[in-house]
């Protein structure tokens, strides 16, 4: 099964990719205008694995899915892209079809790692939890994981590890150790972010994806992509982290891009197979 999220907390600005050398202060000033732009909505994913085999974000099989952005742009919180469970389907309107969408999300996150009556109990109290159109969720969503989801829950924690602080130092490391001699941006849109979480008998993992681009200012003839992952493997209680993988995955380019260009990005990025940490 398949299911996304939006953390409890998660950064509002995409800082990470305000250049493409975090240490050298030079470089700054050419990427001041990526500053404050709002994070694009990652999508999320959760599979229940118990064979505890890793897979791709973007190829993991699914039921259901849903898109999340932070809750500290409270205008724009997650919205379902695929229909939700039976189930699911049935719970009662909040009073805010924003709130809506979160409830259902943190309760198919929940309905795979909460013991049976925890979960009932998260649901029943969901259930009775009412919020006006007008309420700023940014100052709703903390009390209902206080109150409700439990600030230690296993579904807390997971969440937890949904959240942009989690993926600055990756985001550093990827623009410091690839030698690349042209600036990248994050992408915007469905294919910039995406989060999966899988659930084994004895491991949780997650899965952070992002995709960089060149610039808009590039030429024609040297648009390219790739795309990175950061994958962190936790035991079954999500108490211990017991490993951490960065690596690129993809690399694409745009048509007419420069063969001589391309040839160097290849051989740059690993044709997007690079082992970075």
């Amino acid at each position: 099964s398949s299911l996304s999220s939006s953390p409890p907390s998660l950064a509002a600005h995409d800082d990470d990719h305000n250049s493409n050398n975090n240490n050298n202060n030079n470089n700054n000033n050419k990427d001041e205008s990526h500053k404050n732009e709002s994070v694009p909505p990652p999508s999320l994913s959760l599979d229940n694995n118990n064979n505890n085999q890793p897979s791709s974000p973007s190829s993991s099989s699914s039921t259901s899915s849903a898109t999340a952005v932070p809750p500290s742009s409270s205008s724009s919180l997650p919205s379902s892209s695929s229909s939700p469970s039976p189930s699911l389907s049935a719970l009662p309107s909040s009073g805010n079809a924003t709130f809506d969408n979160v409830r259902r999300v943190v309760l198919q996150v929940a309905e795979h790692l909460e013991p049976g009556a925890r979960y009932n109990d998260m649901r029943a109290a969901f259930e009775k939890y009412t919020v006006s159109d007008s309420v700023d969720l940014e100052l709703v969503l903390p009390e209902v994981f206080r109150n409700i989801i439990g600030e230690d829950s296993k579904t807390a924690r997971v969440f937890k590890v949904i959240h942009q602080n989690v993926i600055f130092t990756a985001c550093y490391q990827v623009k410091t150790r690839i030698p690349l001699r042209w600036m990248t941006k994050d992408v915007r849109g469905p294919q910039g972010w995406s989060i999966n979480v899988q659930v084994g008998s004895k491991s949780v993992s997650v899965t952070h994806t992002r995709r960089e681009e060149a610039l808009a200012t590039a030429p024609a003839d040297e648009k390219f992509w790739f795309e990175w992952e950061l994958h962190i493997t936790f035991d079954g209680e999500m108490q211990d982290l017991q490993a951490a993988r960065l690596r690129i995955t993809q690399l694409g380019f745009h048509e007419g891009i420069n063969p001589a260009k391309r040839a160097e990005l290849q051989k740059v990025l690993c044709s997007g197979r690079m082992l970075l940490v």
